[in-house]
């Protein structure tokens, strides 16, 4: 073993990188030591230091407070949807005391506590709740509720440590942002405190501009929290403007160390910026924020109003409109994430240390928020529906309009004829999602590329595979014009329903019958396709229409009924108890509605068309929404029924639906959409008492829709799967013959002919043109195929679950089904084995078990074969040291250092393995390092030893035996 060191020696000698690399690895650690103690020295001292309050005048205060209190009256529980958030955990109306409101208005307009306020502060919280008892009614009870009230400027700072490679890694981000702006031509300046991004006109445009032949806007963008403005480099490269400006918010951009600027001065350093670089007084502006960046806008609304008023407004998703509602202050800051992507976002932006300090210290919402009437004419807002931040209601966001009244009278060479046409100074643009706003008035080029783009996306979500993307096509036909045209819905129709677009050409008589008589045909219903026709309304009945079609009307369309009288209860109680006093007990004047799917109801057929764009694309228990949702729109005017009883109240419900118009069409689907995402999705609908009462097999308990299943033979496995559970619940089924061929439908004839007296119209004018051709024959053995599909292995683990009541317990408490918490916990539980205790005891069981067998198995060896052996107790020798250092750097640091390093122990699993190799060039450098490290101290342990094992043995000696 002896003759072998010197060999090891030579190998190892030339190699000094790893020394680098280690000696890295260590002023890295000690670099991340000294960052997490100023990091916590820095969160004690900022939660230490109070936030400077602004200075806030009576006018200033009595102009936000008006304004808020004028946009209670367009949600429909008025005042408290602009009170219940600032409180947690969340109370009912009733629940709420003066001190709790109190506490609220003593921070939102005041920004201080209710101890820390003057006379004069203490008598302007006592007019303001007189303010909201005259205007709304409502004043709490006196006394004190045990809620919270979020005060984000007094409440201690949430943050989380963040390693210094993800500043590095923000670093090297705007490092190459700023590369590429200055090869685009930007150049970077100062004024005063704020930095810049300016790029100019060529000289000799500029020389245009100056003799008045040019009068472009210049461009003025600010960025939104994040990491600057790398992330806007695709954006900014796209705009057609020439002179452009380009501000940063440092104290926004994961810079802790950045000193966050006054509104003010903020304001004062843009327009001094914009004088420096040669904008002149009268030049156009145009002014856009992203997020945060909406702002600086305001900034220069209240500060620099010479710049603003020269401007038109472009805000993205903009924050300064909803400051006076609690969501984004919660979304951001409080509300735990429910979502892993969620939990992603706040601890990248919401707890970083620079933005965690500058919301909760420098933030205050009164000299930030604007309201839609302020912005200037031409101003555009857009929207995303689903922003994990904003509130997601953009039609409730109501401003005061100005009316504009055109006389009809007037000249053709006039303006256009209509009696009131409501004009707004902003445009409102919804992005990927629903507009459901009536208020938004377009010009005709704008409307038509609208409709265009509509188009597009229509088209393009049925062209994704393997099958069409439903969540756009749901998200298209909730927004105004729907499915746009006949045309369109032709095709999306087919799709949704599982039919092909292609088939066989169609036959002479079909082509006569379509000329013949063409003009008596369009006077009730278009000639129809028969094939098609079959193919559709069987598809329609099998998995929409199960609940009329196939039981009686006791066992499914009443329960029905009742589900959406007890869903109304939930939405508006007030509404449900006054028609319950009315012996109303079950809504049987919405028999109509849901029998023909209020095709019957609605005034044209445009309007029945538009409404089957809705019912189609969605979950079938999607009717029983449209009752309560019907009734809510007109709750004033069924309060205001005179006799207030039964007779009348039945009389006048039943006929809603006869008095609705397009636009309140588009504004009841945009109702029950924004119900079934937001209010009360169908998870929560299925758990009402009322849901239990209806049969196995209705449609409401379906789990996907036919278009969701694959491609067609998958989808004509779901048809006879469909149709066997409907054999098997009922026993029964009569057979209608359409057009010569048989259609199949289970239950009785009265209400299958119904149902296809009123669908078949709106089907008809839709599919006239198209032929098609359909094969439902599948064999037994496809469909017992797909019983081994993953939905019905999830089906039977979440119907197992359901029997057990602490699972039922959780579910009704968490809002999720049991099978997803089980499934939930077992991948919870493989994450442990990968990344917790599990991963520990893994990973020491590689570390340790085989070799701890190859040690056993040298020492065998060497007896046999010594110079073989020696090699191998080298070998293993080596690892057991490396092992021991790797050991003690982790019992050291692990639970500083390494838990920042992702998945550890895999990474620890692998370097062992590595080190175990048996030609391990890394285990031989790792060996020597550690020798170098314990030879300078060798000798002096050495003679340590010597020494105390002399004394040892002298004692010894002296010591007489015992005998």
């Amino acid at each position: 073993m002896s003759e072998s060191i010197p060999q090891l020696e030579e190998a190892t000698a030339p190699s000094a990188h790893p020394h680098i690399l280690l000696g890295f690895v260590l002023l890295w650690m000690v670099a991340e030591a000294i960052a997490y103690a100023w990091y916590r020295r820095r969160l004690a001292l900022r939660n230490a230091t109070p936030a400077v309050v602004p200075v806030v005048s009576s006018e200033q205060r009595d102009f936000v407070f008006d304004n808020v209190l004028d946009l209670g009256k367009y949600y429909p529980d008025g005042v408290w949807r602009l009170l219940k958030g600032w409180f947690h955990p969340s109370l009912a109306q009733q629940d709420l005391r003066q001190d709790n409101l109190n506490e609220m208005l003593a921070w939102a307009f005041c920004y201080k506590d209710t101890a820390d306020l003057t006379s004069s502060e203490w008598q302007w919280v006592e007019k303001a709740k007189a303010m909201i008892n005259d205007r709304y009614g409502y004043s709490p009870k006196p006394g004190r509720a045990d809620v919270t009230t979020v005060r984000n400027t007094l409440d201690p700072i949430v943050s989380n440590y963040h390693p210094l490679s993800f500043y590095c890694g923000v670093v090297l981000a705007k490092a190459f942002g700023a590369v590429v702006l200055r090869l685009r031509g930007y150049h970077h300046y100062s004024s005063g405190r704020v930095w810049y991004w300016y790029r100019s006109r060529p000289a000799l445009e500029e020389t245009l501009v100056d003799q008045g032949e040019s009068s472009e806007e210049v461009f003025v963008f600010f960025h939104g929290i994040g990491i600057g403005l790398v992330t806007y480099l695709t954006m900014i490269f796209k705009l057609k403007q020439k002179t452009q400006f380009l501000f940063e918010m440092p104290w926004i951009s994961m810079n802790p160390l950045a000193e966050v600027v006054p509104d003010d001065e903020y304001a004062i350093d843009v327009r001094r910026a914009l004088k420096d670089q040669g904008v002149t007084n009268t030049q156009r502006l145009c002014l856009a924020g992203h997020s945060f960046g909406s702002l600086p806008v305001v900034w220069l609304k209240r500060h620099c109003p010479d710049v603003f008023n020269r401007s038109r407004v472009v805000l993205m998703d903009p924050v300064c409109i909803y400051l006076n509602l609690p969501d984004v202050c919660l979304n951001f800051l409080y509300r735990k994430p429910r979502r892993l992507f969620m939990r992603f976002l706040r601890y990248i932006a919401s707890e970083e240390l620079g933005i965690a300090c500058c919301l909760h210290r420098d933030f205050f919402w009164m000299q930030s928020v604007i309201f839609p009437q302020e912005l200037p004419q031409g101003s555009t807002v857009f929207l995303s529906e689903y922003d994990h931040f904003l509130w997601r209601m953009p039609f409730a966001m109501s401003p005061p309009r100005r009316r504009v009244t055109i006389d009809s009278n007037s000249s053709e060479s006039s303006t256009a004829a209509s009696s009131k046409t409501e004009v707004l100074p902003y445009e409102i643009l919804l992005l990927r999602g629903v507009n459901r706003s009536p208020r938004e008035v377009c010009g005709q080029g704008a409307q038509k590329k609208r409709r265009q783009i509509q188009i597009h996306r229509i088209f393009r979500a049925l062209a994704t595979e393997p099958t069409i993307d439903l969540y756009e096509l749901q998200v298209l036909a909730h927004s105004p014009m729907g499915f746009v045209n006949s045309g369109i819905r032709r095709s999306v129709w087919s799709a949704l329903l599982g039919i092909s677009n292609g088939g066989e050409s169609r036959g002479q008589e079909e082509e006569e019958a379509e000329i013949l008589s063409l003009q008596e045909v369009e006077k009730s219903y278009p000639i129809i396709n028969t094939r098609r026709c079959s193919a559709m309304l069987e598809n329609l009945c099998l998995f929409y229409l199960s609940d009329l079609c196939f039981y009686p009307f006791q066992h499914a369309l009443l329960p029905g009924l009742d589900l959406s009288f007890a869903l109304l209860e939930a939405l508006d109680p007030e509404l449900y108890h006054a028609l319950v006093a009315a012996d109303i007990e079950s809504p049987h004047f919405a028999v109509p509605w849901v029998l023909t799917l209020m095709t019957h109801n609605l005034p044209t057929l445009e309007m029945s068309q538009r409404l089957m764009d809705s019912l189609l694309v969605s979950h079938p228990a999607i009717i029983y929404y449209y009752v309560p949702c019907l009734l809510i729109m007109h709750r004033d005017d069924i309060l205001h029924v005179e006799p207030f009883d039964m007779p009348h109240l039945h009389q006048f419900c039943q006929n809603l639906p006869s008095t609705l118009d397009m636009p309140s069409l588009e504004r009841l689907i945009g109702m029950v959409w924004l119900c079934v995402r937001e209010v009360f999705p169908l998870a929560k609908l299925l758990r009402l008492k009322a849901a239990r009462r209806m049969p196995r097999g209705s449609s409401i308990h379906s789990k996907r829709l036919l278009c969701q299943m694959g491609d067609g033979r998958e989808r004509a496995i779901a048809v006879e799967r469909r149709a066997k559970e409907l054999i098997k619940d009922q026993r029964r089924f009569v057979s209608l013959f359409s057009g010569g061929k048989r259609l199949k439908c289970f239950g009785y004839a009265t209400d299958v002919t119904k149902v296809l007296s009123v669908t078949a119209g709106c089907f008809g004018a839709m599919m006239s043109e198209a032929p098609s051709s359909r094969t439902t024959s599948v064999s037994d053995d496809s469909s017992e195929e797909e019983e081994g599909s993953f939905g019905d292995v999830f089906d039977a683990l979440d119907k197992r679950c359901r029997e057990v009541p602490l699972l039922c317990k959780l579910s009704d408490l968490l809002d999720v089904e049991p099978g997803l918490i089980t499934s939930v916990m077992i991948a919870m539980m493989g994450g442990g084995l990968l990344v917790g205790w599990g991963a520990f005891m893994i990973s020491t069981a590689v570390a340790v078990v085989n070799p701890a067998r190859g040690s056993m198995r040298a020492i065998r060896d060497y007896h046999a074969d010594p110079e073989h052996g020696a090699k191998q107790l080298e070998r293993w020798l080596q690892y057991w040291v490396c092992l021991g250092g790797i050991i003690l750097v982790e019992s050291i640091s692990l639970s500083t250092l390494l838990f920042h390093f992702p998945l550890w122990y895999i990474a620890k699993v692998a370097l062992v393995l590595y080190l175990q190799m048996e030609k391990c060039p890394g285990r031989l450098v790792l060996f020597e390092w550690m020798r170098d490290i314990m030879g300078g101290s060798s000798v002096e342990m050495n003679s340590v030893t010597a020494v105390a094992t002399a004394r040892q043995s002298c004692s010894t000696e002296r010591t007489p035996s015992s005998e």
